[in-house]
């Protein structure tokens, strides 16, 4: 499972710097494009991973941008304050016990803040148990993770297909953790 989620999102990555070779030159390597190369088995010359680096940092700083308007998206729904981070909404999700496999995803993708990956992991428990009860039918998180993806600001004309990346790359990660449990 997590060797097809690494594979989907290499896929995604690829597809991405192929349709931008105006911003992520062919492959040095004999490959005749990103696709092919990052779905062969061999690994990549020095300069192929630098081009690679790029578009992955691209995307995860456009996510990153996309978490800080989580927060707006989430106080729009009236699931927090306004303003801030996930983990600053730590009083409202404290009645919440997190939920330990969205944490655990989250500190795997977001990286290693403790803080915030306990708190996303409360917010998705919380998600969990209101979508049990029929509070909400199964998409809103995901639509609100989107909305914030959207918000951020257009920076080049490769941002429209950088988002549809992340999205994709979004729901690969964490589109199975916000099923309702029943």
């Amino acid at each position: 499972m997590e060797m097809e989620l690494e594979r989907e999102k290499r896929r995604c990555i690829a597809e991405l710097m192929d349709a931008h070779p105006d911003v992520f030159r062919l492959p040095a390597d004999p490959a005749k494009s990103w696709g092919e190369l990052m779905s062969s088995e061999s690994r990549p010359c020095v300069s192929d991973m630098a081009v690679i680096d790029k578009a992955v940092n691209m995307l995860t700083a456009l996510m990153r941008d996309g978490r800080e308007a989580l927060a707006s998206a989430l106080a729009g729904a009236g699931l927090g304050s306004s303003q801030g981070s996930i983990a600053e909404n730590a009083s409202f999700l404290a009645q919440f016990e997190p939920d330990v496999e969205a944490a655990g995803v989250f500190r795997r993708v977001c990286g290693d803040d403790e803080e915030e990956s306990e708190a996303f992991g409360r917010a998705v428990a919380m998600y969990k148990m209101m979508q049990s009860s029929g509070g909400f039918n199964g998409t809103e998180l995901l639509d609100l993770i989107f909305t914030a993806i959207d918000a951020v600001k257009d920076r080049a004309d490769i941002t429209m297909d950088l988002k549809a990346a992340a999205k994709r790359i979004t729901m690969l990660q964490f589109g199975d953790l916000l099923k309702a449990s029943h």
